[in-house]
Formats: structure tokens, sequence, C-alpha cells
């Protein structure tokens, strides 16, 4: 075959192709998550075992009458609902379900308005059983600092120990030396997260039990909202599918771009970093027992340094001292001020966001001009946690 031209070769080695601009994760300020939080333990209490069950009764004269479940008419659907879920407004299998009566062109490619209306008004069951599911990962996700691949890999049959006080994870990047297999850690688990991912492990124990699935799949596995005749094994997709789902629902704030934050595991893991150094400090006393089920700070500071890389430890810790000083003011902070203005040209950090402030001393963190660390004290009413910040003058580097 003929070589390609000059022309062509040179028209090659030099294509340059365009796509949208990559943008990065923007941190999650601390009040937006505690109120998903909020959300997603009452969303659970008050109707996670209702959408399970009505699920489970769906599936059930399902496999009696020999039938798919996209095959049951919505007014059947609507019947085998638990009361408090019919009472919700429930009027199909699923918004974006291809089921009995609901064929090619009616409702399934709706505009993104009328969409989120339905989602809103609780029209699909399948729907709010994805908000369900991410309501769970949330709580989960933020009380244990955990990699989301380690969450997405949880084994329902071995997760929760025998007490159900510890939460049993593969650790990622951990194969070298075990032929490829993951090694596990246990960690602390709060009661109500673990009562949730208890909720879920019966929910497939019954599953497997009335013939539905054949045997165990990943704990976040998932009814797929499209009405799938199994479960959805979990994935990267399914996981963040769900928490988007859940963020929609509850219309989680937006920045000041009017763009909505859809929350991510590392954001959550900051989180987890976040309200440690917050404890002691504008916060109730009761937190830092409540997240960690610890007494001593120090303790949980080695478990964070263990579990966040460098990279994202250091912008935690930017993100805690841009907080502070948004919610409390500059008197502690007058020499980073002054280094802020010699950098950045600015001092009137107070009105400033906390996003961009953060960034600010992620780069001077990262130029080593500066270090923060937590500092324990100890005093007749306990522990608490102060932010030291050093700042390094430009002689001092030299």
């Amino acid at each position: 075959m003929p070589l390609p031209s000059l022309t062509d070769v040179r028209e090659i080695a030099t294509l340059k192709i365009s796509g949208s601009a990559m943008g990065r994760f923007k941190n999650v300020p601390t009040p937006i998550i505690f109120k998903a939080l909020k959300n997603g333990i009452e969303f659970y209490i008050e109707y996670g075992h209702q959408l399970l069950n009505s699920y489970l009764n769906i599936t059930k004269y399902a496999l009696k009458n020999k039938v798919k479940i996209t095959s049951i008419p919505d007014d059947i659907i609507v019947l085998l609902l638990e009361p408090s879920i019919a009472k919700l407004g429930v009027q199909h299998l699923g918004i974006s379900t291809r089921s009995f009566g609901r064929g090619p062109g009616t409702d399934l490619k709706i505009n993104k308005a009328l969409y989120f209306k339905k989602l809103r008004n609780n029209s699909g069951l399948l729907e709010l059983i994805a908000v369900f599911f991410g309501a769970v990962q949330l709580v989960v996700g933020a009380t244990m600092a955990k990699r989301g691949s380690e969450l997405r890999s949880l084994d329902p049959k071995t997760c929760l120990s025998d007490d159900k006080t510890w939460l049993i994870a593969p650790l990622a990047k951990s194969t070298r030396g075990l032929q490829g297999r993951r090694s596990k850690n246990a960690r602390p688990i709060d009661p109500l997260a673990a009562q949730m991912i208890q909720t879920i492990i019966d929910f497939q124990r019954e599953l497997i039990h009335i013939g539905f699935i054949d045997e165990h799949l990943l704990l976040f596995s998932s009814p797929g909202i499209i009405g799938t005749s199994t479960l959805t094994p979990c994935d990267v997709y399914l996981y963040y599918k769900n928490i988007d789902l859940f963020c929609d629902y509850f219309q989680v704030d937006v920045d000041g771009l009017c763009r909505r934050y859809y929350i991510r595991q590392h954001q959550l893991r900051r989180f987890f970093a976040l309200v440690f150094l917050h404890c002691g400090y504008g916060a109730s006393e009761g937190i830092l027992q409540w997240m960690f089920g610890h007494t001593d700070p120090a303790h949980i500071w080695n478990y964070i340094t263990e579990e966040l890389p460098g990279k994202e430890l250091r912008n935690t810790l930017a993100q805690a001292l841009s907080e502070r000083i948004a919610t409390a003011g500059t008197t502690h902070y007058t020499d980073v001020i002054d280094l802020v203005e010699e950098k950045f040209g600015t001092r009137n950090v107070s009105v400033m966001d906390s996003e961009q402030l953060a960034g600010y001393f992620d780069f001077l963190l990262e130029g080593g001009q500066m270090t923060i660390e937590p500092l324990f004290l100890e005093s007749d009413t306990g522990f608490r946690v102060e932010i030291l910040a050093v700042v390094r003058k430009q002689n001092e580097m030299e």
C-alpha cells in the first residue's frame, strides 16, 4: 500500500481535537453537606423500609404471575405499594421505565423541567429507590472517609462485623504481595450508618429468598431506573447516578454560577476531616464523638492522615482555614491576610468566596510559604481543635 502523502502526514501530526473545557471538582461547603445528610437521614427513617418493601411486593407479584416487572400495569403497581409510599403520589414503576401501557414516544424522553417535576412529585418508584440508595451512600461515605472504589466494592456478606460496630472494607491500591487480591481493614462505623447498610443487606437477602436474584451482589447494587429484571450491579456510573438523583430530588444548593453541587466521595472524605477540624469551634462538642466514636482527637487525626493522600489533606486544611475565616473573621489570622495581600493584592477576604480563598491557601501551602496544622487543646470541658497557620516570610525561605 502506498504511504500517505507528506501533506496528509503533516495534517495528522498537527491535528488538534477540541472538546469541552476540563473543570475540577469544587470543594463543597460543609453546611451544604450537613443539610444533604440531614435530608438523607430523614428520608431513610421515614420511607427507606417502605420503599424496599414496595419493590419486594412488586417482584413477588412478577414471580408469582411469571411476568417481568415492566409488564405490570401502573394501576396494579400502585396497589402493590406500601400505604405510605402510595400516599407520596407514586404513579408508575419508574418515570424512565418502558413499562406496560407506556410504549415508545410517551413521556420517556420528556424535557428536563417536566422530568424533574415528576421526580420531585414522587411519580416513579424506581427513582425514589435510587434516591434512597443515594442517601445511604452519602451517610456512609461522609462518616467513613473511604475511597469511592472501596465503598463500591463492599460485600454485603462480610462488610459488617457480627456486632454491627465495624465496617470491613477492601483497600484500594493494596494488592502488592497479595497476588492481585486486595487487603481489608476494619473501622468503627456509626450505628445509623450500620443500620442503613443492614437494611440493604436484608433487602438483598429477601430477593435471594424469593428467587428474584441468584446470589448477593455488591452492596450498593440497586434496581435500575429503566426497570431491569434484576438488580443493576454497582459500578461507578450507578453509584453516582443514585447520588445525582438524590441531589436533584432535594435540590442541593448551587454555587455562584447556579451550578448544582453534585457530591462526590472524595469531597465527603474532605468533609470527614473538616468536621473534625471544626469540632470545638462553632460546633457542638458531641459532633466529634458522634462522627468517629473516639474522644481523643489525636487518634482521629492519625486516621485522617492515613486515609487522605498528601494533596487531598492539604486541600482539606486550606478549605478548613478558609471556612473558619469566612464565618468567624480574620482576628487571629492577620499574618495570613498580610500574606494573601502580598501575593494576590487583596485583604478583603471576609466577603470572598470560600472556594476562591481556599485556592489561595492551597497555592501558598504548595509553595511552602504557609503551613497549617491542627492544634489539640485540652481543658476542663474536654478536647478542642484549633487550626494553627504558620506563615514563612520570604527571607526565611531563602
